[in-house]
């Protein structure tokens, strides 16, 4: 009967393959921890598009809801180097609306504003809210590039955006906000710039 005869460097050859693929072992890890994060990231974009709560409305004097706005969007628009400004309402113009769900639209709104102007020359965001016949139209202007024909037939689709390490929520969730209180949301550009245009009926 004959031996099998193993080879003088067999116990390297067995213990080698651990060491020679713990690379890709470490990098399939890294792969496989980015896509974890991403599912994570798109998994909370999509809650906060799909658990959008029903409008509780109530009378909402928008003289009080764009200084809120201003309280909370103005020292941000400070830290980004651009100048913001807001023409307030009639003090007795008011809207039927959720408060809550219509503050957050203005908010991101103006968030898109100030990343499309902050590198702009004269940056600049203005927040203007007038009645326009039996509408109210809350308009977020700024001196960013604009969206190009292109970006405007996807500008409201969940997820889109053109922004490096957007979450292309923004829009969309201020759409929806828009149409559940049966209003719209529309853009035009502006000169230079965008113009974002908020209509919803008047109480």
């Amino acid at each position: 009967m004959r031996h099998l005869r193993w080879p003088a460097n067999a116990l390297q050859l067995v213990a080698s393959p651990p060491v020679r693929f713990a690379p890709l072992a470490a990098e399939a890890l890294e792969v496989i921890a980015r896509r974890g994060e991403g599912l994570m990231s798109f998994v909370d974009r999509y809650r906060r598009l799909a658990d959008l709560p029903p409008a509780a409305k109530v009378r909402v004097p928008l003289a009080e809801l764009i200084a809120r706005v201003d309280r909370l969007m103005s020292a941000q628009m400070q830290a980004a180097g651009v100048a913001y400004a807001s023409v307030a309402p009639d003090a007795g113009l008011t809207v039927q609306a959720d408060p809550d769900l219509l503050e957050q639209a203005l908010i991101n709104l103006l968030k898109n504003a100030l990343e499309a102007a902050r590198r702009s020359p004269g940056a600049a965001v203005r927040l203007s809210c007038a009645e326009a016949g039996e509408a109210v139209a809350m308009v977020v202007e700024d001196t960013g590039p604009g969206l190009t024909p292109q970006d405007l037939e996807r500008a409201f689709t969940p997820f889109f955006t053109t922004k490096t390490g957007g979450s292309g929520v923004g829009l969309s969730l201020a759409r929806q906000i828009a149409l559940a209180h049966r209003g719209r949301l529309d853009y035009a550009p502006g000169q230079p710039g965008a113009r974002f245009t908020l209509m919803l009926a008047k109480a």
